[in-house]
């Protein structure tokens, strides 16, 4: 995995089948990667920030990421597995 990529894990701790994104990706609807509302776990690059939303088409509510996430739960049941849309626009 590049230094530049942030990469989202369907299961936590960067386990199971996996969507890597470089700075300047703009996913609108991850649902096109097969891969919609599974995601768990987030390796962010150091120094980096990605925005995730919970609905395809940056909808509903967001978040900004920054480093590791072992366990999307540990920002609340409502993240885990719930990822639509990324914008690593930084």
């Amino acid at each position: 995995m590049p230094n530049n990529q942030a990469c989202f894990f369907q299961g936590e701790n960067f386990t199971g089948r996996s969507l890597c994104v470089t700075p300047g990706q703009v996913i609108a609807d991850v649902s096109d990667y097969g891969m919609n509302n599974t995601f768990s776990s987030a390796i962010i690059p150091a120094g980096l920030n990605i925005s995730v939303y919970q609905y395809s088409d940056f909808g509903g509510d967001n978040l900004i990421l920054s480093g590791n996430v072992y366990s999307l739960d540990v920002y609340g049941r409502f993240w885990n597995n719930q990822i639509s849309s990324i914008d690593f626009r930084y």
